[in-house]
């Protein structure tokens, strides 16, 4: 096939909802050397730093919560778009994708001004603010979730995608897990860790019975300040633990793991689907819109996963859910095939299929 030199323009807003399938992606792109280009803000540029991309354009609008900042972010807003639609005139990509976040905003815009086709992918179970202003003049939007709140307005223009995931954990469909002595818990706190997460796991561990807890070891991923009190924690207890502030690269933890405890970020809740990893989820409760919360409740639907509000989790519960497991291994096996029916892995190609036919339009 013949490739347009023109590029394709990728735009996300710089969180791990945004950024991940954005980046997943340009690494198609990448590997078929179709010619791409990244526009997101600050915090996306960082994580692009640690990948081969580069950045065409780095978002500029200042968001600040105090009312002068109220006051900056639409004068910020639309100087923004006007560098985009400049940026656009001169180089005129074939098509622009968006994936959400208030950076994507102007950029996106820009390309529905000049009449650029623009898709627009959401990976929540909620069409988040950014999505839903834009969502009028995108040709397509996708979406990570078959029920999407909000989505039903446009739904002559919505196609169920899924989520695009790291090829790292698309390989782990058909991982064949080697048995193993213990039951092997791995906990993921995001980015930054999850306080919530340092003070009620290790308890929930220290409530289990001695001989239980020697069938366990733990992978926690823990924030910096909380590592040194969760470490000699679990050492006065007679499971093996590793405490850490990331847990890199993440698929390798994955093929160790028999069960999760994590988050319900959408890039997450996608690759527990495809890796087939039953997981107790704990939406983050400040999450913009509740979207974690809606993307946990797919799962729960399903009875895919163990679901828990902050408000309402504690350590007595993780315990019961983790002795059972361990009394009875096979109980997981249900959640892990309910999961495999909710895995869609050729959401990558998915939403490239749709690329192409917007541009033939």
């Amino acid at each position: 096939m013949k490739v347009n030199k023109k590029k394709i323009l990728i735009v996300s807003g710089g969180t791990g909802g945004h950024i991940f399938p954005a980046v997943a992606l340009a690494d198609e792109f990448k590997k078929q050397s179709i010619p791409y280009g990244f526009a997101t803000d600050q915090r996306g540029l960082e994580f692009l730093n640690k990948t081969e991309h580069k950045t065409d354009i780095i978002s500029n609008i200042k968001r600040i919560s105090n009312r002068f900042g109220k006051m900056i972010y639409p004068i910020s807003m639309g100087l923004e778009l006007l560098r985009c639609l400049i940026k656009l005139i001169l180089d005129r990509p074939r098509a622009v994708i968006g994936f959400g976040g208030y950076p994507s905003v102007p950029c996106v815009l820009a390309a529905q001004i000049l009449r650029i086709p623009t898709l627009i992918h959401e990976g929540n179970a909620l069409l988040g603010k950014a999505n839903r202003f834009l969502a009028r003049s995108a040709q397509t939007i996708c979406l990570s979730f078959e029920t999407t709140k909000y989505a039903d307005k446009w739904k002559h223009k919505t196609q169920y995608t899924g989520m695009m995931v790291r090829s790292s954990v698309i390989e782990l469909e058909n991982f064949n897990k080697s048995s193993q002595d213990k039951l092997n818990i791995v906990v993921i706190g995001g980015s930054q860790g999850a306080k919530i997460f340092g003070e009620i796991i290790p308890k929930a561990l220290g409530l289990l019975d001695p001989q239980i807890q020697s069938k366990i070891h733990i992978f926690h991923q823990a924030r910096k300040d909380q590592i040194q009190e969760i470490t000699a924690f679990y050492k006065n207890l007679q499971c093996s633990a590793v405490v850490l502030p990331f847990l890199n690269p993440i698929a390798d933890y994955y093929k160790k793991a028999d069960i999760i405890i994590s988050r319900a970020g959408a890039s997450t809740i996608a690759e527990l689907c495809i890796a087939k990893l039953p997981a107790i989820l704990i939406p983050f409760a400040a999450s913009e819109e509740g979207d974690q919360t809606m993307n946990a409740h797919q799962l729960s639907l399903n009875d895919a996963a163990w679901v828990f509000s902050e408000y309402e989790i504690t350590p007595e519960k993780i315990a019961h859910i983790l002795q059972t497991v361990i009394e009875d291994p096979h109980s997981l096996n249900d959640k892990r095939e309910k999961l495999h029916l909710l895995s869609k892995p050729f959401a990558t190609q998915d939403v490239m299929n749709i690329i192409w036919e917007s541009i033939k339009k």
